[in-house]
């Protein structure tokens, strides 16, 4: 009978954000994506079942069979589907994550990522990383009627921190050692609004395709992610938080919708000497906001955030990828 436990991780993006959505990946010459998996997610279990597969969102208690329309099953519904015949019958998918819905870590990403791995794996149909990936892409894609970036699967298929390269006709994933610091010094701060990568995703190339000014700053926040991805090789902690916040600095200055209203969260951050560096995680329009704080005082920081009235999420920069237990 098969049975099966996938494990696998959210990501912080630290640099690069959007960059890795084609066509903006493909038109930006130096477009690179940082990122680094954390250290909890989602689990999916695999049970065989006699009858219709059928797939649960554990943490809503909504259960739909293989063909359900539902957008909360629309990703586990997908990724089953993609393997035709052989998960129409028999299966049972149930999905768990243990991060906030809509916090702008690649949660659905990682489900379809973590998802398609696990099915091909039980079902023994040899699929790369690279062409789960693509798949994904495609997959997602097609159910939020936008383009999608690549880099919330990446994540973790190959675990770690990874720097994301775009030459053309294909796409490179470098591995790069967690920077001594970062794990003590980072802090993960929910905003309370759901993120969502549909609109901010169309909102972010369509501006890219019509606007000088947009594909201008896109273009520094390339410059800005390659001289993260240094900060990061070196080690350099201060360096990458710096980078951090020039990213958010051009970010705040697009005219299009991207940070959430929170104010309050933004000018405390901006401000306070507590915080080394900040910047939203992934399209931004809500979820979470990945704060360096100073040397040391990573704790004081978190009192101010919970006192402003967010929740500060227990995760830390850790390596390693999808699981899969039998």
């Amino acid at each position: 009978m098969i049975s099966r436990i996938i494990r696998a991780p959210v990501r912080v993006d630290l640099g690069g954000g959007t960059l890795d959505i084609w066509p903006i990946s493909a038109i930006i010459p130096n477009a690179v994506t940082l990122n680094c998996t954390l250290s909890d997610g989602i689990t999916i279990k695999i049970e065989q079942i006699s009858g219709p597969s059928t797939v649960v969102n554990a943490d809503t208690g909504l259960i739909g069979l293989i063909h359900s329309t539902h957008p909360d099953l629309s990703l586990s519904v997908a990724a089953m589907r993609f393997f035709g015949p052989l998960t129409e019958q028999g299966f049972k998918v149930t999905v768990r994550s243990n991060v906030p819905r809509g916090s702008g870590l690649g949660t659905s990403s990682v489900i379809l990522a973590a998802l398609l791995s696990g099915l091909s794996e039980a079902l023994e149909i040899k699929l790369t990383p690279m062409e789960i990936v693509r798949t994904a892409t495609d997959i997602e894609a097609r159910i939020i009627a936008c383009p999608t970036g690549v880099q919330d699967y990446i994540a973790p298929l190959f675990g770690g921190m990874n720097c994301i390269r775009f030459p053309a006709g294909t796409l490179t994933v470098n591995p790069i050692p967690i920077p001594d610091g970062l794990r003590d010094r980072m802090v993960l701060i929910f905003t309370g609004i759901c993120h969502f990568s549909g609109a901010p995703n169309w909102e972010m190339v369509k501006g890219f395709l019509d606007s000088s000014q947009i594909r201008s700053a896109f273009y520094q926040l390339a410059d800005i992610g390659n001289s993260a991805v240094n900060a990061a090789i070196e080690g350099n902690v201060n360096s990458l938080a710096r980078h951090m916040r020039e990213d958010y600095d051009v970010r705040k200055s697009l005219p299009v919708s991207l940070l959430p209203q929170t104010e309050n969260l933004f000018a405390f951050l901006e401000n306070s000497p507590l915080v080394a560096g900040f910047r939203m995680c992934g399209a931004a329009g809500g979820g979470t906001v990945a704060a360096i704080a100073t040397e040391g005082s990573s704790d004081f920081l978190k009192t101010e955030v919970t006192d402003l009235g967010y929740q500060i999420l227990e995760l830390k920069p850790k390596s390693g990828g999808i699981t899969i237990d039998t």
